[in-house]
């Protein structure tokens, strides 16, 4: 865990920060996310794979469009 936190630059103050953040969660915090969510109108999912894995998918008669990052 530390070599990730090492890799990522994480500090002990952005930790913390993140657990008052989550800490301090209210219930209407959560319905106004809900509200956000319920506002998309053009929902999307982002699937992260192999090429190989892309095409296997295709074949199987699933429909994605392929966008090449790298």
């Amino acid at each position: 865990v530390q070599f990730k936190r090492w890799l990522i630059n994480e500090s002990p103050e952005q930790r913390q920060k993140y657990r008052d953040e989550v800490l301090n969660t209210k219930p209407s915090d959560f319905k106004e996310f809900a509200e956000r969510l319920s506002g998309l109108k053009d929902a999307s999912s982002a699937v992260v794979s192999s090429k190989a894995a892309f095409e296997d998918a295709n074949t199987a008669g699933k429909s994605f469009t392929l966008k090449e990052v790298m």
